[in-house]
C-alpha cells in the first residue's frame, strides 16, 4: 500500500467530487429556469426541442473533464491501495452512470480515508494532511 500516493489522489478526487456536486446544482438550476435549450426555430413542429445553449455545452464539457479526471484518480487510488484490476475497471465503468458516479466516488474516498487513518495520517475535509505526529 502506497499511502502518499493514496493521499495525493484522494485530495484530487475530493476536489472532483466538489466540482461534480456544483455541476449537478448548476444543471438543475438551468433546467428549472428553462435555460438548458434555446427556443426552437419559428415554424418548427410543436414539441421540437431547441438547440443547447452555450452554457449548457460548457457545463457538458466540464462534466466530461471531471468524469475523466475521476476515472484516472480512482484507478490510481485503487492501484495504490492494492486493488486488483476488476474493482478498478468496475469503478471506471460506474463513472458513466449519473448520480451512481457520485456514490462510487464517495465509496472510493471512504476506502482511501480508512486506509490513510489506519496508516497514521490525519485526514480532514479536503484530504490527508500528512502523517499524524
Amino acid at each position: 500500500m502506497n499511502l502518499p500516493e493514496v493521499a495525493k489522489w484522494q485530495r484530487i478526487l475530493l476536489f472532483i467530487i466538489l466540482g461534480m456536486v456544483i455541476l449537478y446544482i448548476a444543471n438543475i438550476g438551468l433546467a428549472v429556469t428553462g435555460n438548458l435549450n434555446a427556443p426552437p426555430p419559428p415554424g418548427s413542429p410543436a414539441g421540437t426541442p431547441g438547440a443547447p445553449t452555450a452554457i449548457s455545452l460548457v457545463l457538458s464539457a466540464v462534466g466530461l473533464a471531471l468524469v475523466v479526471g475521476a476515472i484516472v484518480a480512482m484507478i490510481l487510488i485503487g492501484g495504490a491501495l492494492g486493488w486488483g484490476v476488476l474493482p478498478r475497471v468496475l469503478c471506471a465503468l460506474l463513472m458513466f452512470c449519473p448520480i451512481i458516479n457520485l456514490i462510487t466516488m464517495l465509496v472510493v474516498n471512504a476506502k482511501a480515508t480508512g486506509a490513510l487513518k489506519a496508516g497514521g495520517y490525519k485526514v480532514g475535509l479536503m484530504g490527508a494532511q500528512g502523517p499524524a505526529a
